[in-house]
């Protein structure tokens, strides 16, 4: 019985030995590939919906970005301005509406989108790669998908 109750309490400790010398397997990121979207929408950007008072404020950012169209999920217009140093707020336009969609998200290293694809990524890994070890260490890449009119992070 006393045999059988030390192994009762090693058990649990051997099991933590085990699972800690296990490799930690690291998530791979997300992919546009992963997001794709397969309409686009060709038409004419429609005129940039300025009735909130935070799309006011940024109209010219806003409506100098919607002009040039659709670059991100199909039909929407990825629009980014400068914050401050090292600061870049991000916006997304609709162009078939002109609704505009203040993301709430800034970043420092700019974004990377792609028209046939819904992920957004902030901080791009391959711009943190450039920065010198000590500053990139601060600075961490997200990963966003636009899903019913919001980004939502996924990484």
């Amino acid at each position: 019985m006393r045999q059988l109750w030390k192994t009762f309490l090693a058990l649990p400790l051997v099991a933590g030995v085990a699972l800690t010398a296990i490799p930690s397997q690291s998530i791979a990121a997300p992919s546009f590939g992963q997001y794709r979207v397969t309409q686009r929408y060709n038409g004419r950007p429609a005129p940039v919906n300025l009735s909130t008072p935070e799309a006011r404020r940024f109209r010219t950012a806003l409506t100098n970005g919607a002009k040039l169209g659709p670059n991100f999920a199909g039909q929407y217009t990825v629009v980014t301005w400068g914050c401050g140093t090292e600061c870049q707020q991000v916006a997304i336009v609709d162009a078939k509406t002109g609704r505009v969609y203040m993301t709430g998200i800034t970043a420092s290293l700019g974004v990377k989108h792609q028209l046939n694809s819904r992920l957004l990524v902030v901080n791009p890994p391959e711009e943190i790669a450039q920065l010198s070890p000590e500053y990139a260490k601060r600075i961490t890449t997200r990963y966003y998908v636009w899903q019913n009119n919001r980004l939502v992070q996924v990484k």
